[in-house]
């Protein structure tokens, strides 16, 4: 049996496996990163600034791709041009 899942495109279904999506991702799971910049107004900011990737979310309709990242009890998702290592 083959693993990995269907994706459809435009209504064709296509085989993807698991190691080409993780590509896509330039950061991975439990890695620490930054904010880019975190507004001064945005109550969800960590006080030090560092996450730590919490999930691998997949890309949105432009193709990039976002995380799930989390500092203490606070969680939210960012896209990866949000974040640095």
């Amino acid at each position: 049996m083959r693993s990995g899942f269907f994706v459809c495109i435009r209504g064709a279904a296509t085989a993807q496996s698991h190691t080409e999506t993780k590509m896509l991702h330039k950061y991975k799971i439990r890695q620490m990163v930054r904010l880019v910049r975190a507004p001064i107004s945005d109550s969800r900011a960590s006080r030090s600034g560092i996450y730590e990737i919490t999930r691998l979310m997949p890309a949105d309709e432009t193709g990039e791709v976002s995380y799930r990242i989390r500092s203490g009890a606070t969680e939210r998702a960012v896209r990866e041009h949000e974040i640095r290592a």
